[in-house]
């Protein structure tokens, strides 16, 4: 017991490439992560635990199982960084139907305008430009098993794209795109 508590064990976890130490992993389409609804934000981050409303789907679609509203739509539009870019937005739309008691339909399109881009080479010289965009937009059902119990799924499909056509040593760049 004594050779495990003073024993230095390193471990590592993430790290792929040859400067291992410095790995950092950066998530796909980070815009999905942003709540579309100041409610649920301005309650840091709670979407989970609030009454269902339009914007469920982006917390989770099981909650609209057990909204009570035949029908409704959600719009929102958020200019990104404001205060150092103009050209910035995150725009969302959803909207939800019930088919009866027990079971609702939803969709939704998430629209990330990451403005006007400059690309630059290693010696600073303009390489072209882009209005790079990211956007995604899925489809729900969610059901109502008991009064306490409810499920979802959903089916999304996702474009990023950040760069257009641009060529890097010769090499086309193309929008990524997912669906799950």
């Amino acid at each position: 017991l004594a050779f495990i508590i003073t024993t230095n064990f390193n471990t590592y976890s993430q790290l792929t490439g040859t400067n291992k130490g410095n790995r950092i992993p950066l998530p796909a389409a980070p815009f999905l992560s942003i709540p579309p609804d100041a409610r649920a934000a301005g309650m840091g981050d709670v979407g989970v635990a609030t009454t269902p409303d339009a914007n469920s789907t982006f917390w989770n679609p099981a909650k609209l199982a057990f909204i009570e509203q035949p029908n409704g739509v959600s719009l929102s539009y958020t200019p990104w960084l404001g205060n150092l870019v103009n050209d910035m937005s995150l725009s969302y739309l959803s909207g939800f139907y019930k088919i009866d008691k027990n079971s609702t339909l939803a969709a939704t399109i998430n629209y990330f305008d990451l403005g006007y881009i400059q690309f630059t080479n290693s010696q600073g010289v303009t390489t072209g430009d882009y209005y790079s965009k990211e956007f995604a937009a899925s489809a729900s059902y969610a059901r109502k098993l008991s009064s306490n119990i409810g499920v979802g799924v959903s089916l999304r499909y996702i474009l990023s794209d950040l760069t257009g056509t641009l060529v890097v040593n010769g090499n086309t760049t193309k929008p990524g795109t997912s669906a799950s």
